[in-house]
């Protein structure tokens, strides 16, 4: 089988981890955690022997042939039999810096230990992102105020912290439009995927980067990677002893107000008012554009429709977008089964879109897909 020596980019990637800092969470080494990698041709695993056929003995690990069909994003993922490996899509990606793409595999590494030391603070529910406001003006200013005054407590060594007591009392504003769900589900992001961002740039010796207006118009799981991070860097600054609050489930936030206490709500600032007002408007107008967009896809198209619902068991939420009409667009991935079928689109390798339509969210009866080539289909076993 071609592909039994791993390339140069992978081992210069192993290298990387190996001398990662010791510090970067308690008890998590990136170098103890196991591989998963698809590089455009096979699948290498290294760091775990595989339960199933199909695999054959590599050079430093196994090898698959093509893509494994556990690994469908970069993220930890579970393997037949039990391994649980750091996952990365790394077709493409191979030309970045060899720190970079092993920082990619600190984060993806970062969810494996949440695994292995599970938290009700990571148990965030996704659906719950798809009805969070993203058209109203004032939470989006109350978010590109926190994001100015984050920004500017991470950016400074001494007295930093009447700006972070600045970030705590704009999300206050913020939190206190929103409905309880979607305040949970922005916490809970911020400990499940804020927490490997922390552990990402303190590999990479950075800070995570917040934009002030660029921050208004924020999607909230992706803003949740970046303030999470940001809240974490702070609490760095203090004692340690906070890791073991945030897994036993205290919100970050509410842990680094325990930590400064608050301030009062500082006066608006008129340049963030109008970029929020804009972005609320540009974050319609985008959506819009994408139903119009699918529409005039080039190509060919499969259309399903079926009175028996199908389950979605399979999505990215990261490329996953709520349409004006109620329909979700999947723009990577999306597989769905019921009742003798079970469907798997890849929509990246199709080079299209999914628009899925249903009663709710995880049930669908009609699916459009757009794409350059043909979905495909199998037999369900059972029922």
């Amino acid at each position: 089988m071609p592909g039994l020596h791993p390339p140069p980019w992978l081992n210069e990637v192993r290298r990387e981890l190996q001398s990662a800092p010791p510090n970067l969470w308690p008890e998590f080494d990136p170098a103890r955690v196991p591989l998963l990698i698809f590089g455009g041709k096979v699948t290498h695993l290294s760091g775990a022997a595989p339960q199933e056929p199909g695999w054959e003995a590599g050079e430093g690990g196994w090898v698959w042939p093509g893509r494994h069909p556990a690994l469908t994003a970069n993220t930890s993922v579970t393997l037949p039999g039990g391994p649980v490996a750091a996952g990365v899509l790394a077709e493409g990606l191979t030309g970045l810096d060899p720190g970079r793409l092993a920082a990619l595999l600190v984060h993806e590494g970062f969810h494996v230990h949440q695994q292995a030391y599970p938290s009700p603070a990571c148990e965030a529910n996704e659906l719950d992102a798809l009805t969070s406001p993203r058209t109203n003006p004032a939470v989006a200013h109350a978010r590109a105020e926190e994001a100015r005054a984050l920004s500017a407590a991470l950016g400074s060594s001494h007295g930093w912290e009447d700006a972070a007591r600045e970030a705590l009392a704009w999300r206050t504003e913020r939190f206190r439009q929103l409905w309880p769900e979607h305040v949970r589900f922005e916490r809970r992001m911020e400990t499940l995927e804020g927490l490997a961002h922390f552990v990402e740039t303190r590999f990479l010796e950075e800070l995570p980067r917040l934009g002030g207006g660029a921050d208004a118009g924020a999607d909230v799981r992706e803003w949740a990677y970046r303030s999470g991070a940001a809240l974490a860097h702070l609490l760095s600054r203090g004692e340690d002893g906070w890791q073991a609050e945030v897994t036993a489930g205290s919100p970050l936030d509410e842990l680094l107000r325990a930590r400064l206490g608050t301030a009062p709500l500082p006066s608006p600032t008129p340049e963030l008012v109008e970029a929020a007002r804009l972005a609320a408007r540009e974050t319609e107008a985008r959506s819009v554009a994408r139903l119009d967009a699918f529409r005039r896809l080039p190509g060919p198209r499969l259309s399903i429709e079926t009175q028996v619902a199908l389950r979605v068991v399979g999505f990215d939420p990261l490329n996953l977008h709520v349409l004006p009409c109620g329909s979700l667009l999947h723009t990577r991935y999306v597989r769905l089964a019921g009742p003798g079928v079970e469907l798997e689109v890849l929509v990246e390798v199709l080079g299209g879109q999914a628009l899925a339509r249903g009663p709710g969210p995880l049930t669908v009866t009609a699916l459009e897909v757009a794409a350059t080539s043909s979905p495909r289909s199998k037999p369900g076993r059972g029922g």
